[in-house]
């Protein structure tokens, strides 16, 4: 019987190990530097105003250069905002700026000019020191359409014209606004530390300390015009009456009905008491909900729409229950309009201006200014169970009812008390809706987040 042959083995010096771990190296490399080139990652687009452009009603806006399923969406008419700051490009999409969302478009949805767009969005204040939001709905022409948003910060003078598409860091030169994002830091602008409009990221489980009458008062005397046909000439104690009811605040209900139906003049809220337009679709306006009365609506917007839809945080759609922009809060998935937070939150100002600013900075709010999961515990401790999330999303608020010492986390105590958006039972669990509607209870939606994650709304 032959003898078996004996294997030769080889053994790697440490040379060789290292030159294996070089080689090994450079195929992953060079398979990751052909995965960019596909991509487009190493094109070059100058940073630039784009015009948003669309044959369908609204222009998805994505994540990342290759999510496939939208973050949020914008509308394609131009009446409601026709621009966009490009930021960079891969193969198939543009990276933009857009009412505080920074995403991703396909390159269909985006209007380059070489000669570069003359008349694009920018920011001033008024005589009376608001700070006024000047969406451009026409690039090539001086068309805007003015918001008027808050008291001015007084880093910002009077008639002075700064930029931003982010609503939360402002320059005098669009250039040089443009050049910073490309480089994924705010530098060079005017505010070192974030702006946050009060109304716009005020939490929505709050109160406001406004009357019913006076809601009443400042539509029949700042909206004369509108008053005479209002549903809501007269319903002031119907917003009062549901904000006790939901815990939703009823200047910012208000001003959001204000906002969605022609300060109550719309034929959804004048034949249906429909103020928010539900189930109005388009091609079928006929379905469109019917209510017996102004509080009916309400309650059923703030229980079914909001408190078990949108601000729960087991709903795809929550980011968080302020009104927003497009890159947190309501406005993420409510409405197509990119400016609709906006347009409400001015609203909430003008009435609580009217009556000498009695909500203003009333509550103090604190601002999760990146992303990522926030866990909200039972008490101040991480060995105790989470009961909730925060919005992963950047820039999310919330309210702090009270400032605790808690368990030590790199060396910081400091805890925050705070409103929970989401509806917590009596025992402060947070549940999957089973087709009853539980009230939200102020005083049971309670939780505690460490305070590591968040800074001031108001520096």
């Amino acid at each position: 019987m032959a003898a078996k042959r004996k294997r030769k083995r080889y053994r790697l010096t440490e040379k060789g190990k290292i030159a294996a771990g070089v080689i090994c190296a450079a195929f992953v490399l060079m398979g990751t530097l052909l995965f960019m080139l596909s991509e487009g990652y190493f094109e070059h687009t100058d940073p630039q105003i784009v015009r948003l452009v669309s044959a369908d009603a609204t222009i998805p806006i994505y994540e990342t250069s290759t999510s496939e399923t939208p973050f949020t969406y914008v509308t394609a008419d131009n009446a409601y905002g026709a621009d966009a700051a490009l930021i960079s490009q891969s193969r198939h999409r543009y990276e933009i700026m857009l009412a505080g969302c920074r995403g991703w478009i396909k390159m269909e949805n985006a209007e380059l000019s070489e000669q570069g767009y003359d008349y694009p969005s920018y920011y001033t204040v008024d005589e009376r020191q608001n700070l006024i939001h000047m969406v451009s709905t026409n690039l090539n022409e001086p068309i805007y359409m003015p918001i008027v948003l808050c008291a001015a910060p007084s880093w910002l003078k009077q008639g002075e014209i700064v930029y931003s598409y982010d609503g939360h860091y402002f320059y005098r030169s669009l250039d040089q606004y443009l050049a910073d994002l490309n480089n994924r830091q705010m530098a060079n602008s005017i505010n070192s530390i974030p702006f946050y409009n009060y109304y716009q990221y005020l939490p929505m489980h709050s109160a406001t300390s406004l009357s019913g009458s006076q809601l009443n008062g400042w539509l029949n005397n700042e909206k004369a015009d509108y008053a005479p046909a209002s549903v809501l000439a007269d319903a002031g104690e119907a917003f009062i009456a549901a904000q006790q009811e939901s815990g939703c605040n009823a200047l910012l209900i208000y001003a959001v009905a204000m906002n969605e139906s022609r300060f109550g003049t719309s034929d959804f809220a004048v034949n249906r008491y429909n103020l928010f337009g539900y189930n109005a679709v388009d091609g079928n306006t006929a379905a469109a909900d019917t209510y017996e009365s102004v509080y009916d609506c309400l309650l059923t917007y703030t229980t079914a729409h909001l408190n078990w839809g949108f601000f729960d945080a087991l709903d795809s759609r929550y980011h968080g229950s302020h009104l927003g922009d497009k890159g947190s809060g309501l406005n993420v998935m409510y409405a197509s309009d990119p400016y609709w937070g906006e347009k409400a939150a001015g609203y909430a100002y003008a009435v609580d201006s009217y009556y000498f600013s009695q909500d203003y900075n009333k509550y103090k709010i604190m601002i999760k200014t990146d992303t990522g999961s926030v866990n909200v515990r039972k008490d101040a401790s991480t060995q105790i169970a989470a009961i909730s999330q925060l919005s992963s999303t950047a820039n999310v608020p919330i309210l702090v009812l009270e400032e605790i010492q808690g368990e030590s986390i790199s060396g910081n105590s400091l805890w925050y008390k705070i409103q929970v958006d989401s509806v917590l039972d009596e025992n402060h669990e947070l549940h999957e809706f089973n087709g009853v509607f539980i009230p939200y209870s102020l005083s049971d939606s309670i939780g505690y987040v460490h305070s590591q994650n968040f800074i001031p709304l108001l520096q």
